[in-house]
């Protein structure tokens, strides 16, 4: 019987964060080929979505800005 696979997902949360996703995303991706990168952008107004889809990452969009 064969083990089953392991995966991981790694949330990126983006509050107009695009220069720090410079830098995390690679990371994030670079951690293995089970590893699955959601960034959540909560309505940001930079390059967050634009990075996300350069990356090929998972991208969420809040049209609406939350508070934590």
């Amino acid at each position: 019987m064969a083990s089953p696979r392991v995966t991981t997902t790694i949330l990126l949360l983006s509050v107009d964060e695009a220069p720090m996703l410079e830098h995390s995303l690679p990371a994030a991706l670079a951690q293995g080929p089970d590893t699955e990168v959601v960034v959540v952008d909560n309505a940001c107004t930079d390059a967050t979505a634009e990075l996300a889809h350069r990356y090929r990452a998972r991208h969420l969009r809040l049209e609406r800005r939350h508070t934590y």
